[in-house]
């Protein structure tokens, strides 16, 4: 292997583990072999909401959904980008976590390489009895 190569090939894996710190290590193993999964994608600091004494509802949720909407930019870019690839469907919560259903491990990956990504969690399931 050439010396260009072989940094190129280390810089890649490196990115790799790097994004892959911010996935939950349960999250890795139910993604492994092509499978995909639901995530919940948590945003580092959001901007706090400036909000006006007294403002009604509607605005309050007109605030917190422009809010969400800039928090998570770079997520939902991502995610529109990848629907021709892949059948994956979200949903905002306010103001710094996304839903993302159909993820599989490349977009798990790429929405962990996301700058203001804090930590991506996979779906828990809990027997009752």
């Amino acid at each position: 292997m050439t010396p260009t190569l072989h940094l190129v090939f280390c810089l890649v894996l490196l990115s790799a583990v790097m994004a892959s710190t911010q996935l939950d290590s349960s999250l890795l193993e139910s993604l492994s072999g092509g499978k995909t999964a639901r995530l919940r994608v948590s945003m580092t600091s959001c901007p706090e909401l400036q909000t006006t004494e007294g403002a009604s509802i509607d605005v309050l949720t007109a605030d917190l959904t422009a809010q969400a909407a800039k928090c998570q930019a770079t997520v939902l870019s991502l995610l529109e980008s990848e629907k021709s690839r892949l059948p994956v469907t979200w949903e905002s919560l306010w103001p710094d976590q996304t839903i993302v259903n159909g993820a599989d491990l490349k977009l798990a990956n790429d929405i962990a390489a996301l700058e203001n990504v804090a930590k991506i969690e996979g779906e828990t399931f809990v027997n009752l009895l």
